[in-house]
C-alpha cells in the first residue's frame, strides 16, 4: 500500500523494501525473545548483505548492529593518494567543496529545530544527511533528492548535547558539529 500511495519507484522503492525487510527482521527477533548478540550465521549474513548492498536506513541500521555487536568495521572515507598521506596538510573538506558539496546547519546551537542548507553536485542523483551522537551512532537520517535546498529537523525529540551531521553524496562527505540546547 505505501509504495503505491507515495508512488515509490527505483531507488526509493528499493530503500523502502530494504527498510520493510529489516523491520520484519527486528519483529522476528523480538517475537523469539532474541537480541542482537544472539544472531545465527544466517541472520548475520542477512545483515552483512544489507550493510553491503542496500542504502538508506536499513543499511545504516545493519552496519550499526554489525559494528556494535560483531566487530565489523565500515568506513565511508575519502580515498587519499600516497602523496596526500605524506603531506602534513591533508584537507578532506577541500575535495568535497571543490566538487560542489556544501552543508550548513542554522541555527547552531539549535533549540527547537535546525535547518540544513545543502548543495550537492548536479551529477549526483541522491544524497543523505546523517545525524550521529558522540559515540558515532546514527540517530536520524534525511534523504535528499535534489541538488540544492533545505531540510528542517525537529530537535525537540532528542536530548540536549553535541551531535555531528554529515552530508553524503556519491564518494564524498562533509561533516560538522551541531549543538542541541
Amino acid at each position: 500500500l505505501i509504495p503505491t500511495m507515495y508512488e515509490l519507484s527505483g531507488q526509493r522503492l528499493n530503500e523502502y523494501n530494504d527498510y520493510k525487510s529489516f523491520t520484519e527482521f527486528q519483529i522476528s527477533l523480538e517475537q523469539q525473545n532474541n537480541d542482537i548478540y544472539e544472531l545465527d550465521s544466517i541472520e548475520v549474513d542477512y545483515l552483512v548483505d544489507l550493510a553491503d548492498n542496500s542504502s538508506g536506513t536499513a543499511k545504516t541500521a545493519a552496519r550499526g548492529i554489525l559494528e556494535y555487536a560483531y566487530d565489523y568495521h565500515y568506513c565511508d572515507c575519502l580515498p587519499a593518494s600516497d602523496e596526500e598521506l605524506k603531506s602534513s596538510e591533508v584537507s578532506f573538506d577541500k575535495p568535497a567543496h571543490d566538487y560542489g558539496l556544501e552543508i550548513e546547519a542554522k541555527p547552531n546551537p539549535a533549540d527547537v529545530w535546525v535547518a540544513f542548507n545543502f548543495k550537492i553536485p548536479n551529477y549526483v542523483q541522491e544524497a543523505i544527511i546523517e545525524i550521529s551522537d558522540v559515540n558515532g551512532r546514527i540517530i536520524y537520517s534525511i534523504d535528499i533528492h535534489k541538488s540544492v535546498g533545505q531540510k528542517i529537523w525537529d530537535t525537540r525529540v532528542i536530548e540536549p548535547g553535541l551531535y555531528f551531521y554529515t552530508l553524503k553524496a556519491g564518494n564524498f562527505s562533509k561533516s560538522d558539529k551541531l549543538i542541541i540546547k
